[in-house]
This record gives C-alpha cells, structure tokens and sequence, in this order.
C-alpha cells in the first residue's frame, strides 16, 4: 500500500511563493511525518558585482557570470541555445527544483559568450552556467 504524502506540492508552491515575495530566505514545513526545508537564493537583482572570467590577459571586456538560481536541473531558453545578445534581466534559461521553475536571468547587458551548461544537466546553486560578456 502506498502511502499519500502529508505535504501537498500545492502547499510547499504556496509556501516557496510567499517566501520569496517576502524575502524569507528559508523555508521549513512540517505536516504530520513529513518535513520539507528548502533554502532560497538571492534574486538575481541583489547580486550587482561583476565578475570577470579568469584570463591569462590582463585587460579585455568584462564578463559576468550566469549562475544557478537554486539546486536542480537545468532547462535551456530559446535565447541560451543561440549565443549571442542578451538584454539585462531577461530570463535565459531556468533550473527546475520539486516541480517549480526558477528562471535564471542575466545580471548586465551583453553577449552570451560561452555556455556551460546542457539540457537536463543536475545544478547546484550558484554553479556558473555560462558566460556574458559586454
């Protein structure tokens, strides 16, 4: 016989929602046995620093790392399969995570460079899925 979960995937949605609305950065629910606890990331606006990608020149164009909003599986956008020109804050790619999707943005304005990730690659949270350059 198998057993119906206490928690709902509708309550721990709700739950995650309402979090990140509120800025909450963790989440734990218990119903009965069952207990889930989820850590939330940052938005990617509150992440301003640039990065620049490690070279062996000393000087060049700045790059900005594209990194993995949360822990799960990567799912390409239509603008990551393309390399090329990204506006700031436009949703490239997502990361699945219990059901949910968690778009993963780009923090400047630019050209998508370089791609590290594939479709259905499993990410950690701030794992670099590839690079933008301006």
């Amino acid at each position: 016989m198998t057993r119906m979960s206490d928690l709902s995937l509708e309550e721990i949605r709700h739950a995650l929602t309402t979090a990140r609305r509120l800025g909450i950065s963790e989440v734990r629910l218990s119903k009965g046995e069952e207990t889930f606890r989820a850590r939330l990331a940052p938005d990617w606006e509150e992440e301003p620093e640039l990065t620049e990608a490690p070279s062996s020149q000393t000087a060049g164009p700045l790059r900005k790392a594209v990194t993995a909003p949360v822990v799960g599986y990567f799912r390409p956008g239509p603008q990551w399969i393309l390399e090329g020109d990204v506006e700031q804050g436009k949703p490239l790619a997502e990361v699945t995570a219990l059901g949910l999707s968690n778009e993963v943005r780009s923090a400047m304005k630019g050209r998508l460079v370089e791609l590290l990730a594939e479709d259905g690659d499993p990410v950690e949270y701030g794992q670099i899925l590839g690079w933008v350059e301006e």
